[in-house]
Formats: structure tokens, C-alpha cells, sequence
């Protein structure tokens, strides 16, 4: 019976919806397999199983398996190195809604570029929610950035 339950299990992972895919992790049968898991451990072992069986492969190619292959390609570790390097500027652009730091911010973030007028207005708008204090620090800010385009 066990046998059974599984291979429907691995049966119906090619229709899983799309936004179950872990960032730290990406998509495939390793984050099907360990969804709601919390840890590092959990993180691990998904990405581990998503690298390593061929799974996100197939899954990109067929946009199965949580995968979606017609995202941009981004790293997010580059916005994150900008964010912390350029706080202080960026919390000012901010603030005004313009300048050169904010810019290049919501370029690593991957903005359009005809949508980064509309972006800049939007962060301005919700400046106290991004940056609620002058301590804030750069994951602060784009966990508030993340919620807030979410």
C-alpha cells in the first residue's frame, strides 16, 4: 500500500503548482518532498535532491515540478552584497523616491526598466514600512521590499 501511495505521489509532481519552489532551494521533487520543512537540514536535503536526480532539469523544461523556466536568471546574493554596502544612500533615495542608488537597487532587484518610475514611487509611499528605523539592516529591507511587491 505504501508503494502505491508513493507513486502517485511522484505521479502527480509534474502538475504541482509553480509557486511552491523555494528560493534557497529551487524547484524539483526535493522541494515537493520537503515543503512546509523547516531548517537547514530540510533546505539541504531538498536542494540536494533537486541538483543531484536530474528532476529540475526536466522540471524547467516542461515547466513541471514547481519549475518555471521563463523567469529571468538573477542572484539575488548581488542585491543583497548592494543593499548592505549602500544602506545608508539607499535609505535617502529612498526617501526621495529617486537617485542613483535606489536605480541601480531595483536594477539587481529586476525591475523593468519601464516600470522603475512606478517602483521608486511605490518604495517612497512605503519608505517607514522599509526602513522603520535607522538601524534597519539590508535583510530588513528586502524582506519589507519582497512583502511589499508581493
Amino acid at each position: 500500500m505504501k508503494k502505491i501511495l508513493a507513486a502517485a505521489a511522484v505521479a502527480a509532481m509534474p502538475f504541482a503548482p509553480a509557486a511552491i519552489a523555494d528560493t534557497d532551494v529551487g524547484c524539483g521533487i526535493g522541494s515537493i518532498l520537503w515543503e512546509g520543512q523547516t531548517g537547514k537540514v530540510s533546505h539541504i536535503l531538498a536542494a540536494t535532491t533537486n541538483g543531484s536526480s536530474g528532476n529540475q532539469t526536466f522540471g524547467i523544461t516542461f515547466g513541471t515540478l514547481g519549475c518555471d523556466g521563463t523567469d529571468k536568471v538573477t542572484s539575488r546574493m548581488k542585491l543583497a552584497v548592494y543593499t548592505d554596502e549602500n544602506l545608508d544612500q539607499l535609505m535617502v533615495d529612498a526617501s526621495r523616491g529617486a537617485g542613483e542608488s535606489l536605480d541601480v537597487f531595483m536594477e539587481l532587484y529586476g525591475v523593468d526598466a519601464s516600470q522603475r518610475d512606478a517602483m521608486a514611487a511605490k518604495i517612497q509611499d512605503n519608505f517607514a514600512a522599509i526602513f522603520p528605523n535607522e538601524d534597519v539592516n539590508a535583510e530588513d529591507v528586502l524582506s519589507a521590499v519582497d512583502a511589499l511587491m508581493a
